[in-house]
């Protein structure tokens, strides 16, 4: 790997949207390189990691600048969008650029005064206030994105309360196609249902949010997708995987979080019991195609009803994996654990009355919810351990409250 690889590598595994920051890169190669201008171009990276495995990462470059990542030229997000959505289709060595229009809202006239967002996300967004929302899929993924599919489903469906899909951006090769970005129309909205319930804990309000839930997974029971009943190999994986990481994460850890981690790997065996009775037991739900990552970060609320955004599901898994039909309590639970996450960071004495509000507003059968809860808790603890240690016990200590009771 030669000076100039290796800085640039050095400044990749530094970005959010980089999913692969704990595996070895052997090589990075860039693949295709599609030149829209003099000035811009979009390269597709595929990354040689350990294990043999090859991964694609999309990066749009802004030629010349001292840094050449888009995302950190914001003069130049309008005209580069305008470029890109201008050549429709673009060639080079056997692999296409495609833009893909589904709305007739759609303009390359949307494309002003764009803003870079800075939350945690897996991807680079780019909101033009007032017009529409873009997002870069970084990781990029072979086959039918989940996001896209989802979108366009809704709309056919007659759900409003989700952003409309208006174009996308596909790079297709060796039969294989990639969703590489995607225009959305923009949501007139203040806040995040994070943001509204760390201000304000409304029941009704909590209550008007579950019941939209219920909505949204009866709009989405006819959406296509397979059932192959992992949930038990998932909730096996997610302990073993867990019992392995904090092995080797006491370096990370610090505080609170080191000493959760510490009193868990003391309680491991209860927490194996735990699981090993859950698995014991029924582990499925009503069964449709669900959001798959639902929190109160991924909902916005405008003053009168929330609004269901990013339905990408978790980006490290397979997009085969993310269009599956799964128990809808999986969303229910995500959003239980979201209220205790925010009971923790807004300092709640507790966020159990939010729950039951939310709850009832969901209706139907809710038998095996603990179960999805105690899975979600699991998933998070090893999320934390990799990404955010210092939040580590938020889900570590919900854990040892299950090896209490």
């Amino acid at each position: 790997m030669n000076l100039l690889e290796k800085a640039f590598l050095d400044s990749l595994v530094t970005k959010r949207w980089f999913l692969h920051k704990n595996r070895r890169i052997k090589k990075v190669v860039v693949v295709h390189t599609f030149d829209l201008s003099e000035k811009y171009a979009l390269w597709i990276l595929e990354l040689c990691l350990d294990g043999e495995e090859n991964v694609l990462y999309s990066y749009p470059v802004v030629k010349g600048s001292a840094s050449i990542d888009l995302m950190e030229n914001p003069l130049h997000f309008s005209l580069f969008l305008k470029t890109l959505f201008q050549k429709k289709c673009m060639e080079t060595d056997g692999a296409f650029l495609k833009a893909h229009i589904e709305s007739s809202d759609f303009s390359e006239a949307l494309f002003e005064n764009g803003e870079g967002q800075n939350k945690e996300q897996s991807n680079s967004s780019i909101v033009f206030p007032g017009r529409c929302f873009f997002k870069w899929y970084r990781f990029l993924n072979a086959g039918v994105h989940p996001e896209i599919e989802a979108g366009l489903f809704l709309l056919k469906q007659g759900f409003r309360e989700t952003s409309k899909i208006l174009a996308y951006i596909s790079y297709e090769v060796g039969g294989n196609s990639y969703a590489v970005g995607v225009v959305q129309s923009y949501l007139k909205t203040e806040w995040t249902a994070w943001d509204y319930f760390g201000k304000e804990q409304s029941l009704e309000l909590a209550f008007l949010l579950g019941k939209q839930l219920a909505s949204l997974h009866s709009a989405l029971a006819t959406m296509q997708g397979s059932f192959l009943d992992f949930e038990n190999e998932r909730l096996l994986s997610h302990l073993n995987l867990l019992k392995l990481e904090l092995a080797t994460s006491e370096k990370k850890l610090a505080g609170r979080s080191l000493k959760a981690a510490q009193e868990l790997q003391e309680n491991f065996p209860v927490l194996e019991e735990r699981v090993h009775a859950l698995l014991k037991g029924p582990s499925l739900s009503k069964v449709s195609r669900i959001h798959g990552d639902l929190h109160l970060g991924q909902i916005l609320f405008d003053g009168q009803k929330f609004l269901f955004i990013d339905f990408e599901g978790e980006p490290v898994r397979p997009l085969p994996e993310r269009r599956e039909k799964r128990p809808v309590l999986i969303d229910v639970a995500g959003m239980i654990r979201s209220f205790r996450y925010a009971s923790v960071v807004f300092g709640w004495k507790s966020s159990s009355v939010l729950e039951k509000a939310f709850l009832k507003g969901y209706g139907g059968d809710l038998s095996g919810l603990s179960r999805y809860v105690f899975q979600k808790a699991l998933y998070e603890a090893r999320y934390e351990l990799k990404s955010r240690p210092d939040w580590f016990y938020i889900p570590a200590e919900d854990l040892l409250t299950n090896t209490r009771s």
